[in-house]
């Protein structure tokens, strides 16, 4: 399983393309199916990524490739000083605030910010799949 973290637009989508690479090494696909694990403080969005995803990989592998990936996205988890552990669901973040790596997340027990965040802003590549030519 391939870890992405801390990375946001283009560099999720050179990670997951390098990831297909190293994979395929070399062999002549006519198909691609990439799966991923997207916290929602990433604040990406599906057809950004599909669209430079698959340009990359069709200039690897030609134009008629076919590109499918399937996006999961994982609410964000923390552990608070409170004692609360578990998803949150109530938080804000915007496109800029994620290119700064920023985001508004309070506890919904004690509404605090003394949390380690466990999850919701890390990506990673669950799945390749593909077809030869």
């Amino acid at each position: 399983m391939y870890w992405l973290v801390l990375m946001h637009d283009f560099s999720i989508v050179q990670a997951v393309v390098n990831a297909v690479l190293e994979r395929a090494k070399g062999r002549p696909l006519s198909e691609v199916e990439i799966s991923l694990a997207i916290g929602r403080l990433k604040h990406l969005h599906d057809e950004n990524l599909l669209f430079w995803v698959q340009e990359l990989l069709r200039k690897e592998f030609g134009q008629s490739l076919r590109v499918k990936l399937r996006v999961e996205g994982i609410d964000p988890e923390i552990e608070c000083g409170c004692g609360f552990r578990g998803k949150v669901k109530d938080f804000k973040v915007t496109h800029e605030m994620a290119h700064q790596g920023l985001f508004e997340l309070h506890c919904p027990k004690c509404k605090g910010t003394d949390y380690e965040l466990l999850h919701g802003n890390d990506a990673k590549i669950t799945e390749i799949k593909w077809k030869e030519k």
